[in-house]
């Protein structure tokens, strides 16, 4: 991230912030007062950041609401903003009551920002159509590390940070800007990572990953879902993938010579090779098709494999192979030098298609293609 865009993204937060201190306690009514009347309160506090390294968000599990992050190298003080909501209530002190109950915490050990929350053990609210959240705006110095875990609460990072590492059930997490490692685990949210480098694992239930634009892996970009679809853009490096339900599609994808393996149970596989020297890719697939396009210096040794009794079908097209072995259920060659490994196994029902590069349509100089 740039100087500039760090510094705009910075005086859009001060905004925020500054309504937070005006803020105080507003009623909000409405024409539909059964479900949008509500109180609301707001407040900033400032921590010096000079010696804090790592930020830590753990709230109970009985309260909901967003965490949203910004980095700004200009950044001094690191600014919370704090925006405690109910609505769909039309009493007003019964309103107070409740937020008053909920308490924001800042605490600092050493290296270490802990922001806490503190809710009534059986609140009113539960079971009920009160609808309760606490939203956080910070500011904070690129560099940091964050730690959040949550079951109800969204996240939404932007950095650079050092290292994140979220775990989630309910609500999604979306983070940009990581320079060394990267941990997220949502259960049924989705999940998004972009412009991150060094050691990644994503891992997702039942939502939907997108990673994009992950250049500089030091390990293989891990990457686990149960029940949700894996989508990547714009990645340089090796991935090991493991999904059991959900399409895998991978787009712009630069496989280096260490070990790539995607495994999927019952989905069908979508890769885009751009690039990559002596690649090494292994795909496996229970149930489903397996398409991959390579690029015009794709070299490697080419063995694919369906189940005889599956009723698929291999194919190329536009692929210069240097074919060793072919059947109507295997296929295996070479392409280029043949300096890396594409390796594709279909164990039940599936087919394979293997493509060249994409067509480059140039234009003349009267734009006539």
């Amino acid at each position: 991230m740039s100087a500039d865009t760090s510094s705009r993204i910075a005086q859009l937060l001060r905004v925020v912030v500054v309504v937070f201190v005006a803020g105080g306690t507003v009623w909000a009514g409405s024409n539909s007062p059964e479900d949008q009347q509500g109180l609301s309160t707001s407040e900033t506090r400032r921590i010096p950041a000079a010696n804090i390294a790592v930020l830590e968000f753990k709230p109970p599990d009985n309260i909901r609401g967003e965490m949203r992050i910004r980095t700004d190298v200009d950044a001094e003080d690191i600014e919370i903003g704090i925006r405690k909501n109910v609505s769909n209530i039309l009493d007003g002190e019964r309103a107070a009551k409740i937020l008053e109950s909920i308490t924001v915490k800042t605490e600092t050990s050493r290296d270490l920002l802990r922001i806490g929350l503190q809710t009534p053990q059986n609140p009113e609210w539960e079971g009920s159509r009160i609808g309760v959240a606490v939203v956080f705006e910070i500011l904070l110095p690129p560099g940091r590390t964050f730690r959040g875990d949550s079951e109800l609460y969204d996240f939404d990072l932007r950095g650079p940070f050092r290292e994140v590492q979220i775990y989630g059930t309910y609500g999604g997490i979306q983070v940009a800007g990581v320079t060394e490692t990267a941990n997220l685990r949502a259960e049924y949210g989705a999940l998004t990572l972009a412009d991150a480098q060094g050691r990644i694992e994503l891992n997702n239930q039942y939502g939907t990953t997108t990673a994009q634009n992950l250049t500089g892996l030091s390990t293989p970009l891990k990457v686990r879902s149960e029940r949700g679809d894996i989508k990547m853009e714009a990645v340089a490096g090796a991935v090991d993938i493991q999904v059991d339900d959900g399409l895998v599609t991978i787009s712009g994808w630069t496989a280096t010579g260490r070990d790539s393996r995607i495994i999927s149970r019952n989905s069908p596989v979508t890769v885009d090779l751009i690039g990559g020297e002596k690649p090494n890719v292994m795909i496996r697939t229970v149930d489903g098709d397996v398409t991959v396009t390579t690029h015009e210096d794709f070299s490697a040794r080419v063995q694919s494999s369906i189940n005889k009794f599956g009723g698929g079908y291999i194919r190329t097209r536009g692929l210069p192979l240097k074919v060793t072995q072919i059947d109507r259920h295997a296929l295996e060659g070479v392409a280029g030098d043949g300096d890396g490994l594409l390796d594709i196994t279909i164990e039940n029902h599936g087919s394979i298609m293997l493509r060249g590069p994409k067509p480059v349509v140039r234009e003349d100089e009267n734009g006539s293609i």
